[in-house]
């Protein structure tokens, strides 16, 4: 019984979220249709429907700044200005809250050696870079620096871990954050 409830909600739940939009958008039309002639106006009535998808799209496809923020969380010191995200990936939570966060990033070497001061002076250990090289191969080689030589790792354990990997030859760090 209890799971035909929990069925019956998400349906629900579901069906406000899509029906909500696509409701409110058909009222704004008739709304618009009848108060106006003016036909360019009737475009606002697709807003809301809009509005749900950019929201869905940035839930699922985050925007740099949620990056940036990940990495200022994990590390404690800003993002530097200067630097390109060489790829990004995330994924969304699961219903335990489970995620994880995953960025290559190029910067001036001068940042880097900024990076590994504050990671030897911070709470991170130090640890194995072969250790956990072979998670990065694939998308290392999407970018074509296969060949990097990552130089040392850092990683904090806790509630979450988060790894930073730094190659000073190619100015390159990687932060991967698992949040568990």
């Amino acid at each position: 019984m209890d799971a035909f409830f929990l069925i019956l909600i998400l349906i629900l739940f579901g069906l406000l979220i899509t029906g909500g939009p696509i409701f409110l958008s058909v009222w704004i039309y008739k709304f618009i249709k009848k108060r106006t002639d003016v036909k360019i106006l009737r475009l606002v009535a697709i807003l809301p429907v809009f509005l749900m998808g950019w929201i869905i799209f940035t839930a699922i496809y985050p925007r740099s700044p949620y990056y940036k923020k990940q990495f200022e969380n994990a590390t404690s010191i800003e993002f530097p200005k200067n630097a390109n995200f060489l790829t990004k990936a995330s994924s969304y939570p699961d219903i335990h809250g489970d995620y994880y966060s995953f960025q290559i990033v190029k910067t001036e070497k001068s940042f880097l050696d900024t990076l590994e001061n504050h990671m030897q002076k911070s709470d991170f250990t130090k640890g194995n870079v072969q250790e956990f090289k072979h998670k990065l191969q694939t998308e290392l080689e999407k970018i074509n620096l296969s060949n990097s030589n990552f130089e040392s790792y850092y990683f904090k354990e806790r509630d979450r871990t988060e790894i930073v990997k730094i190659d000073k030859e190619n100015n390159v760090f990687v932060v991967m954050i698992n949040q568990n």
